[in-house]
């Protein structure tokens, strides 16, 4: 138990050991912490018990930490004070309380106003059966002492939960994906109520659909959560189950043993899931997510509320407090990213009908965007894109060939070769589309515009509209004509057949550095498994529906 020394030079024992506590208790109120708040107490209680050595332990979770102790002996000591950070791990309370190597201690234990030990002074009782202050000093000393280590820790504790509930706020905030919002509220919630697992689910229609499940014990024996409980696992709302009754009522339900409820309970938990794991619900804290509108949206479940040493306890009454909160931040987070996505879909909906009015023309479907802009999306994550720009080059890249819309039909729908003067016709479809989508304020269309002016420039300078080299075409220009020709060479058009997967990834492969930027082809390389799902997901059909 190393730790820095926080006090400055040495702190002499009081000469008179009834010296006033009144006093001593503002000094130790106005302490900067709780553990220089106990440097202090030991500093007292050494005087008053005749003591020349000792040590201050800070209980946590019926466990004792200890955070500070003496050095030196005689009329001065030096007391050391742990920094927060530098605080060791528990001690069992047996260890605390006992002696050691025979010595002969006093051990103090200082209790808050409801009689609960909140922390341990041990000292070495240098005149046995003598004190050296009046006993009812002493009591006064440890009711004072244990009163101001508990006023600290309240504050101590109340302030980083209130910290962490804004930061926590903040992040939530942040974050639109559905998927990272579900996890960091759970994530949250279990580290705020010091719990084992929990379980997450959102509300659709009359059910609860399982979103997010987390479990400490299980994940330790190598049992991952997704092998467990499939995600899409639903329950009814309503009576019966303890998720769907909270869903159904909108009022938390907290419960010291899952397994001993009430006999006229509307819920009761299901156990096939522990008998199959090998594992025992105890402890539950069930809260629903209500949005501002006062709707459920969702219910969250926590599970086994752990003391430090890993026992199982009951989830406390400012646990309960302090979940809620989080699970009232979490509804508005997750409304917003509902509505957002809704928002997203419907947007991402109209460029596919507006796209797929070009590529009709062309005899062919929706699918092909839907791949080619996925594949676009996998290239950019793979060239470590932000997420937000990869997930903005998958909402453009639909739009390349928008300005096919100005092509005449005997051009576009010629299914043999086509003569010079057909061929310039058909390379203005990249001028064409950049006007028709220049000029918006919005983000996309900007984006949409340089693709669709780009997409056919060749890494080489060979390329169309204005023979661009290298860097100098935009950076999403280059991953849309990788995306765009790859899933061409797959497909079947009027004038060629496809080429199987593994031929074209070879081709493009063989015009890295020509054709195609050899960064992006290294990327679609990379991201080759997630690119084969999307070309197997989406497979070209005629009768290929956007509705």
């Amino acid at each position: 138990d190393h730790g820095k020394e926080t006090a400055s030079g040495d702190v002499p024992i009081a000469p008179d050991p009834a010296v006033s506590l009144l006093d001593a208790a503002v000094d130790w109120a106005d302490a900067l912490s709780v553990q220089d708040a106990l440097r202090q107490i030991l500093t007292h209680g050494l005087a008053l018990h005749g003591a020349t050595r000792g040590a201050a332990y800070l209980e946590d979770g019926g466990c004792y930490r200890r955070v500070a102790w003496t050095e030196g002996a005689g009329d001065s000591l030096r007391i050391i004070a742990l920094a927060p950070s530098e605080v060791p791990d528990c001690e069992p309370a047996a260890t605390v309380l006992g002696s050691r190597g025979g010595d002969r201690e006093w051990v103090v234990p200082l209790e808050d106003a409801a009689g609960d030990c909140v922390a341990i002074l041990r000292m070495d009782e240098s005149r046995p059966g003598d004190l050296a202050a009046p006993a009812g000093l002493h009591e006064r000393f440890r009711a004072m002492a244990g009163r101001a280590v508990s006023a600290h820790r309240s504050r101590t504790d109340a302030d980083a939960r209130i910290h962490r509930l804004m930061r926590v706020g903040t992040a939530l905030t942040s974050l639109r994906e559905p998927d990272d919002l579900l996890r960091l509220i759970v994530t949250e919630a279990r580290e705020l109520a010091r719990c084992d697992g929990a379980t997450l689910y959102v509300r659709s229609g009359d059910d609860l659909e399982l979103a997010v499940w987390q479990n400490d014990t299980l994940r330790k024996r190598g049992q991952p959560g997704e092998r467990i409980i499939a995600r899409g696992r639903r329950i009814t709302v309503g009576p019966r189950s303890i998720a769907g009754y909270v869903a159904s009522t909108g009022q938390a339900l907290k419960l010291a043993d899952a397994y001993d409820l009430p006999a006229d309970a509307d819920y009761e938990l299901d156990r096939s899931w522990d008998a199959s794991n090998d594992y025992r619900t105890r402890s539950l804290l069930c809260v629903p997510m209500v949005d501002p509108m006062g709707a459920t949206i969702g219910v969250m479940q926590l599970i086994n509320a752990q003391r430090p040493d890993g026992q199982i306890t009951t989830f406390a009454a400012d646990v309960e407090h302090e979940v809620e909160c989080l699970a009232s931040q979490a509804a508005v987070a997750l409304r917003n990213s509902q509505l957002h996505q809704r928002l997203l879909d419907a947007y991402l909906d109209t460029i596919l009908r507006l796209s797929v009015a070009a590529e009709y023309r062309d005899h062919d479907t929706a699918s092909h965007l839907e791949r080619m802009s996925r594949y676009a999306q996998v290239i950019g994550r793979c060239l470590a894109l932000p997420e937000e720009r990869c997930e903005l080059l998958r909402l453009a890249a639909p739009m390349h060939d928008i300005g096919k819309l100005g092509v005449p039909d005997s051009v576009l729908l010629k299914p043999g070769k086509l003569d010079t003067d057909e061929w310039m016709k058909m390379r203005e479809h990249t001028v064409i589309g950049a006007n028709i989508l220049q000029g918006s304020d919005a983000e996309v269309i900007q984006l949409s515009a340089t693709i669709a002016l780009t997409h056919h420039e060749r890494w080489d300078g060979t390329g169309y509209p204005d023979g661009l080299a290298g860097e100098a075409i935009p950076f999403e220009g280059r991953i849309v004509a990788l995306a765009d020709a790859f899933d061409c060479i797959c497909s079947t058009r009027v004038y060629k057949s496809g080429r199987g997967f593994d031929e074209a990834l070879e081709i493009v492969r063989g015009d890295a550095g020509t054709h195609f930027d050899p960064a992006c082809v290294e990327a679609l390389v990379a991201g080759l498994e997630e690119i084969r799902a999307i070309h197997n997901a989406f497979r070209s059909d005629p009768n290929h529906s956007l509705g």
